[in-house]
C-alpha cells in the first residue's frame, strides 16, 4: 500500500506538472503571437511612413534620393554641405548621392561650387529654382514631421527617442552579425 501511495504522489505531481507546463506553453505562445502581431504592426507602420516619402518625391516628380538631397540641405539651412557629407548624413552610398545630384544639377536646382584644397568634393548650393521646389516640397515635410513630434508630450518625446534608439542599435547590432 505504501508503494501504491508513493506511486499515486508522483502520479499526482507529474499530472500537475505537465498541467503547468501546458499553461505555461500556453502563455508563451500567446506571449508569441502578440509579439508577432506587434512586429507585423510596427512593420506595417514603418512601410507606410516609408511609402507616403516615396509618394511625395513622386507628386514632387523627383527621385526619393533628390527629395533626401533636399531635405538634408535645407534641415543645415545655414551650413555649406559637400557631396560626401550628405552621403554620410543620409546612409546613402556616394554613388547614389552623386547620380542625384547630377540631375538635380542638369534640371537647374542646385549648383556646385568645387571645395578649396579639395576640388573633387564639391559643395552644393539651392538655386533660386531650387529654393522655390524645397520650399513646395520638403519644406512642408519639415514642417509636418516637427509638427507630429510636437504633438506628443516632453515624456512621451523622450520615451520615443530613447526606445527608437535602443531598437535602431540593437536591430544595428543583429544586422551585423549576420
Amino acid at each position: 500500500m505504501k508503494k501504491y501511495n508513493f506511486l499515486l504522489k508522483i502520479y499526482y505531481k507529474f499530472d500537475l506538472l505537465l498541467f503547468l507546463l501546458y499553461n505555461n506553453l500556453i502563455k508563451v505562445r500567446k506571449i508569441m503571437e502578440n509579439l508577432e502581431e506587434q512586429y507585423n504592426h510596427f512593420n506595417y507602420l514603418y512601410k507606410r511612413l516609408d511609402d507616403k516619402y516615396s509618394t511625395l518625391a513622386s507628386i514632387y516628380g523627383i527621385s526619393d534620393c533628390a527629395m533626401w538631397i533636399l531635405y538634408a540641405m535645407r534641415e543645415n539651412d545655414n551650413k555649406q554641405l559637400t557631396q560626401t557629407e550628405v552621403a554620410k548624413g543620409l546612409y546613402m552610398s556616394r554613388q547614389s548621392v552623386s547620380s542625384a545630384i547630377k540631375k538635380l544639377e542638369k534640371d537647374g536646382l542646385i549648383t556646385l561650387e568645387k571645395q578649396k584644397g579639395n576640388e573633387k568634393n564639391k559643395i552644393l548650393h539651392l538655386t533660386e529654382q531650387g529654393k522655390t521646389l524645397a520650399q513646395k516640397t520638403v519644406d512642408k515635410i519639415i514642417k509636418s514631421e516637427r509638427s507630429a513630434f510636437q504633438s506628443l508630450k516632453e515624456k512621451e518625446r523622450e520615451s520615443f527617442i530613447k526606445l527608437t534608439k535602443k531598437y535602431v542599435d540593437s536591430l544595428l547590432t543583429n544586422l551585423d552579425k549576420n
